[in-house]
């Protein structure tokens, strides 16, 4: 989890610029494939998408450019190394709902709930630490995840894993 912190922080380094934002990214709909019902989009094994997170440091990066160079250029130089980190992370959504988080050869344990009616994934790390996140848009080939509490990384995005 400490390598996911790390990721989620370094991508998002203004995220509390983006608050005023909030109210666009609540209003947007979410997507699930009528074919599918969202619990079983959902169990499956997925990993972070890096392209994801590159497009978000790069827009970050050019928002800063004019008032922090700096930052923008350390946030450009660090690029390559979160895609990477972040493709390599991987959440694994059981069916008896049991799940897996991998990162960096280390896999950790603990357990998922879905709220389909509300869209709500709730997952429990092995301490008990519980995280709601709403489902923005589910689909077999893209898992988009928003954490309401969460100012330094609102958004996650995953993919299937290979």
């Amino acid at each position: 989890m400490l390598c996911v912190g790390i990721l989620f922080f370094t991508c998002n380094q203004a995220e509390a610029q983006k608050k005023k934002k909030k109210k666009d990214v609540a209003e947007k709909a979410t997507v699930v494939t009528p074919t599918e019902d969202l619990k079983s989009l959902i169990q499956r094994k997925w990993q972070l998408d890096g392209e994801f997170f590159k497009a978000e440091m790069k827009k970050e990066a050019e928002k800063l450019k004019a008032t922090n160079p700096e930052k923008a250029a350390e946030i450009e130089s660090q690029m390559d190394m979160v895609v990477g980190l972040a493709s390599s992370i991987t959440m694994e959504f059981k069916v008896d709902g049991s799940m897996e988080m991998g990162a960096m050869g280390q896999l950790e344990s603990g357990k998922w709930t879905l709220d389909e009616k509300a869209k709500i994934l709730t997952m429990i790390d092995a301490s008990g630490k519980e995280s709601k996140l709403n489902i923005k848009e589910a689909s077999k080939d893209k898992l988009i995840l928003e954490n309401p509490t969460d100012e330094t990384m609102k958004m996650l995005a995953l993919v299937p894993a290979k």
